[in-house]
């Protein structure tokens, strides 16, 4: 049986492809094919496979880091320790740090400060209606609320 949300995904292309009921349910089998190979046995021994998938990133990050912290003469987590920031889900972060890409029109220090005063903190529980966690594209999938609901915010 495959999942609800696959199942949900798998109507959203038979309408959008206008299948009829015969391509419709080829393409359920195909589907139930694929997740049957991305599956595990009980007892298979998945613990090396997930260590060495968490590890590896880790480091590269932890290599980028030496390189990076360098070059930039200031402060930064990366790498390992910030791995374990966001597993841990830490409430107070080492250093905090974002990198947003202004369009040309906000691309001056003037305009810059101008819009960082504007930023206030959201976060996704307040903007969110619905979070599912998806196994199978490794992804988090975040439904919003109704825009009109979290387009104006008061300070």
């Amino acid at each position: 049986m495959l999942p609800k949300k696959i199942l949900e995904e798998i109507e959203k292309v038979c309408q959008e492809f206008n299948l009829n009921e015969n391509q419709r349910k080829k393409l359920i089998e195909e589907v139930k094919k694929e997740y049957m190979k991305c599956r595990f046995e009980p007892g298979e021994s998945i613990g090396i496979l997930t260590a060495q998938t968490i590890a590896e990133p880790a480091t590269q990050l932890t290599m980028r880091t030496y390189h990076v912290a360098g070059s930039l003469g200031i402060k930064v987590t990366l790498g390992l320790p910030r791995l374990i920031e966001i597993f841990d889900a830490k409430k107070k972060i080492e250093t905090p740090m974002m990198t947003i890409y202004l369009k040309k029109e906000w691309n001056s220090k003037e305009k810059a400060e101008e819009f960082a005063n504007k930023i206030i903190e959201r976060k996704i529980y307040d903007l969110s209606k619905k979070v599912s966690l998806d196994l199978f594209n490794y992804s988090i999938n975040i439904e919003l609320k109704d825009k009109r609901k979290s387009e104006k915010v008061s300070r």
